[in-house]
């Protein structure tokens, strides 16, 4: 299936054409065109920089990517996405999360290992502030948690008085008669179908769909057991159905068991993981007929399949394995080291021609005002002055944001962050910065590791790959 695709253009500055939008948007529509992918949504900022996130536009494509609309993020070259490094690493992440790639339509510079290295480290530390105050909020939620508050929490039934849960009576009565129901013997597909001819919709207007009733009839909350994180408190919150018919209904639903797949749920060997001969290996989960939850990766060809926690375990062993061996967190740090240098000294020298232009702007102002006190004022030379003036607060701006925009790392900076991702188990992390291709062949995994240059002694430089591919027994391939 062809991936759905959005655009997004902006330009910075009033001395810019408006058109440049529209050559922008003609760029990344023709190479949207030739990779295959519709495009379903064009985003534009009209003279806003790129190294503010302030963008109306740019933050409502980065809210829809977050719903699913598309799967491919086109732009005319990566300085229009963010101009900050920082920015710019953490946005990609979100959308990275959130299933979609960014593609630069002018730029077709593959991206090489140490330039996904250094933007892991940036996504590292972008992650590491997103961490402590997320921290700091959740200590706040945890403490709510404790005197069972909603904490913001919404579930169909209930609505928060004073920050604890009451039961909502129209809707309870909706609640109560679908665990009547399957406590009965009807499915949850014949609940469901009852309450939609009946006009009853869920608390976004919706039908009601099995997946979303058998979450609604597992959940212990309707039995009055409040739950938030590892706070579990019986009797925390007021009950709408009695334990025995939520039992009952549980117990129906677990008799006709089965596979089916659940919600999203995350797979970060996804995109990596092929079989032997080739076939990607996805991710899927279901519960069985005891209503326990399994998550796996399977061969669509074959059924086989491999337990999630197993593999991605095998996986983490393998690449922390090889980043601990002597001398490789070295040569990780050389590399991200080298292309941050890159990065900077693009920096530097849009930093120089910045500086020149702003001195040059500084030229004409004093000009015009000469001129303005020989011939006096006109509307012409008061406009041009306006826009000098414009013009030189905007490349003032962007080279602040030069000065200030990412953290410059240091070889201790790199190798407490590898330190620190092994020791996190961090799955996601590793695979995403160190791993090339992922081989699952019965009851082996094969891990593979990018190529990289690596420099030789007679001042030359070979391709040799960051280490070699790792082979690992798996305990088991079948699920229960």
């Amino acid at each position: 299936m062809a991936q759905a695709a959005a655009i997004y253009a902006r330009f910075s500055s009033h001395n810019q054409r408006e058109e440049s939008i529209d050559d922008q948007v003609r760029v990344c529509r023709a190479r949207a065109a030739s990779d295959g992918c519709p495009v379903v949504a064009v985003y534009a900022d009209h003279a806003i920089s790129g190294t503010t996130d302030r963008r109306p536009e740019f933050l409502r494509m980065v809210a829809d990517a977050g719903k699913g609309r598309f799967d491919r993020l086109y732009v005319y070259k990566l300085d229009r996405f963010a101009r900050n490094r920082f920015d710019s690493a953490t946005y990609r992440a979100k959308l990275r999360k959130a299933g979609v790639d960014v593609v630069s339509a002018s730029e077709r510079v593959p991206d090489g290992p140490e330039g996904i290295m250094l933007e892991s480290v940036l996504e590292g530390m972008a992650e590491y502030y997103s961490a402590n105050l997320s921290q700091n909020i959740r200590r706040g939620m945890e403490g709510n948690a404790m005197q069972c508050r909603s904490n913001g929490a919404r579930f169909y039934g209930y609505r928060s008085e004073g920050g604890r849960y009451v039961v909502d009576e129209d809707e309870a009565v909706v609640v109560r008669r679908a665990f009547r129901e399957v406590a009965g013997g009807s499915t949850v597909s014949e609940v469901c179908r009852g309450l939609n001819a009946d006009g009853i919709r869920t608390r976004r207007g919706k039908e009601w769909r099995v997946a979303t009733m058998s979450k609604m009839l597992r959940s212990d909350r309707y039995i009055g057991t409040y739950a938030w994180g590892e706070t579990v408190v019986p009797g925390g919150m007021p009950a709408i159905v009695d334990e025995q018919t939520a039992l009952r209904a549980r117990d129906n639903m677990a008799k006709r068991g089965g596979f089916h797949r659940i919600g999203k749920h995350s797979y970060p060997l996804a995109g990596l993981l092929r079989s032997s001969s080739g076939r990607a290996i996805i991710g899927a989960g279901g519960t069985s007929a005891t209503g326990r939850t399994y998550w796996y990766y399977r061969d669509t060809e074959t059924g086989e399949h491999w337990p999630q926690d197993e593999l991605e375990g095998a996986v983490y062993e393998a690449v922390a394995g090889a980043l601990s061996e002597p001398g490789v967190s070295d040569i990780v740090a050389d590399l991200v080291l080298g292309a941050q240098d890159d990065a900077l000294a693009e920096e530097m020298d849009e930093g120089t021609l910045i500086r020149k232009r702003v001195a040059s702007i500084k030229v004409e102002e004093s000009n015009a005002l000469d001129m303005a006190i020989k011939l006096g004022a006109s509307d012409a030379l008061a406009e041009k002055v306006r826009a000098l003036g414009e013009e030189r607060a905007q490349l003032e701006k962007r080279l602040d944001s030069l000065e200030r925009s990412a953290p410059v790392f240091t070889r201790e900076h790199v190798l407490f962050w590898i330190e620190s991702v092994i020791a996190s188990r961090d799955v996601a992390s590793l695979v995403a910065a160190f791993v090339s291709k992922i081989v699952l062949d019965g009851d082996f995994v094969r891990v593979e590791f990018p190529m990289v240059e690596l420099p030789q002694v007679d001042g030359s430089s070979t391709m040799f790959p960051l280490v070699e591919a790792r082979r690992i027994e798996l305990r088991s391939t079948k699920v229960p």
